[in-house]
């Protein structure tokens, strides 16, 4: 009998031991089926801008507007700042838990101030992402401290000399999660915040798990940017016809998205006597990289607009300006979200005495706004450059 019973016992474990096999396996096709998050790219171990990659602390401030740019929020106005906002110019350094969910803290600002703390976080499979307001605790005030002291009283919208600028801020421990509040029930109620999901949540789907290589697709955002240039140029050479210390004439142009007109754009041309020069800011690349990644100028001669505004006669200080933008832009990645065509656009009409809003994400829609009046298709003037 005692034969018998160590005989069924060893062939009931083995039973058991196939069908924990077989739960393995089937957990494990599910991890492999699991969809990351295209914007999250590892590269040499760290997350960092760099081989085309981009850092967490940029790719959730991305995905947060990327999800508002496809769910309109009407309680949302990313470009008043007196308004309660997170201000994704500071961010902490990234935090990674026991298993292995990174998280990032960034500042959330009201009547002027830093009142709170939103923490952004992925889990390890780059499959999970969640927006939240942590528990209100001595760490959350030290971190509220901290990014209060970074912040100081000056400006809290974004830096004109590089609007897609992200100050690092060193929190010595971070908040606790709000474990009694669902992400989409956050500690301030009358904020919104994005809800915890996946990829297809923010539409930002690139590929299975597992850690596979392969060609990552570009996500299907609603605003996807433009493709980058046949032709592109170095602004520092396509300018050089430009007399520095003489006055020119300034024109923004913006095609309106969709409509016929594609994904739309947003450029500029700079007459000075002779010369016209009719450019734009690009994505250097195409695909994932198109969204956040180097970047370059093209001219953009004969280029089809819906709006144009002549801002008439630039001093030579506004024309050096403009010049010295142009030079900073081109060191610059290209973030769909903060440093796209619009921004150059929109900075250039900044220099020129036109009032506008840096802050939030802007499109060729925004500049066409500003432009205003009744929508033409017509093409820019041809470039026109007298020296070599």
């Amino acid at each position: 009998m005692k034969g018998i019973f160590f005989l069924t016992m060893i062939f009931s474990l083995s039973l058991t031991s196939c069908r924990q096999d077989d739960v393995t396996q089937t957990e494990f096709e599910k991890i492999e089926q699991v969809q990351q998050f295209q914007i999250f790219k590892k590269s040499g171990g760290a997350y960092a801008k760099q081989n085309g990659s981009i850092s967490d602390q940029e790719a959730f401030r991305s995905l947060y507007y990327y999800y508002y740019l496809d769910n309109p929020d009407p309680t949302l106005n990313f470009k008043d700042l007196s308004r309660p906002h997170i201000d994704f110019k500071y961010a902490s350094q990234v935090f990674i838990d026991e298993d292995s969910t990174r998280k990032v803290l960034y500042p959330f600002i009201e009547d002027g101030h830093v009142s709170n703390i939103v923490v952004a976080s992925v889990n390890s499979r780059n499959s999970i992402v969640s927006f939240y307001f942590p528990v209100q605790n001595e760490d959350t005030e030290r971190a509220i401290a901290e990014f209060s002291s970074r912040r100081g009283s000056g400006n809290p919208g974004f830096d004109l000399d590089n609007p897609a600028l992200i100050e690092p801020v060193v929190i010595p421990v971070p908040p606790k999660r709000n474990y009694y509040l669902a992400p989409t029930e956050p500690f301030n109620p009358s904020f919104p915040l994005p809800p915890s999901g996946g990829c297809a949540v923010y539409n930002n789907c690139g590929g299975g798990g597992g850690g596979g290589g392969g060609t990552v697709a570009p996500p299907t955002n609603t605003i996807p940017p433009p493709p980058p240039p046949e032709i592109p140029v170095d602004i520092q050479e396509f300018l050089s016809c430009l007399i520095v210390n003489e006055p020119a004439n300034l024109t923004v142009f913006a095609e309106d998205m969709f409509g016929g007109n594609g994904v739309g754009h947003a450029f500029i041309s700079i007459t000075q006597g002779n010369n016209t020069m009719t450019f734009g800011f690009y994505p250097k690349n195409s695909g994932v990289q198109s969204f956040v990644g180097p970047s370059t100028f093209a001219d953009d001669s004969g280029h089809h607009y819906t709006h144009s505004l002549n801002m008439g006669t630039i001093s030579p200080a506004q024309l050096q300006q403009i010049i010295s933008t142009s030079y900073m832009y081109s060191t610059y990645y290209y973030d769909l979200s903060f440093t796209n065509c619009s921004d150059f656009a929109l900075a250039t009409m900044a220099i020129a005495g036109f009032n506008t809003n840096l802050a939030g994400i802007d499109t060729p829609n925004t500049v066409a706004g500003l432009i205003g009046g009744t929508p033409v298709s017509a093409n820019a003037p041809q470039t026109n450059r007298s020296c070599p």
